[in-house]
């Protein structure tokens, strides 16, 4: 399914996984509201060219954590 997560979604929700294919500059508050738990988030960062990709992961119904995984470059 896709389309425009940005904005509450809940009637298709929640998700094991949201791919932006976009480069963010934030995550949206209802990404991390719509996605289940043991989900994933992952999005490129809008940080110039080679932007690196931001994995969020739900770690229990309160809490996420993240890290950010640098793209190498050509």
């Amino acid at each position: 399914m896709a389309g425009n997560g940005a904005a509450w979604w809940s009637e298709h929700g929640p998700f094991d996984r949201i791919i932006a294919t976009c480069a963010v500059t934030h995550i949206p508050p209802a990404w991390i509201d719509q996605f289940a738990d043991n989900g994933r988030i992952v999005a490129s960062l809008d940080a110039g060219t080679a932007g690196p990709l931001l994995v969020l992961d739900r770690t229990a119904a309160d809490e996420v954590t993240g890290r950010i995984a640098h793209l190498a470059t050509a």
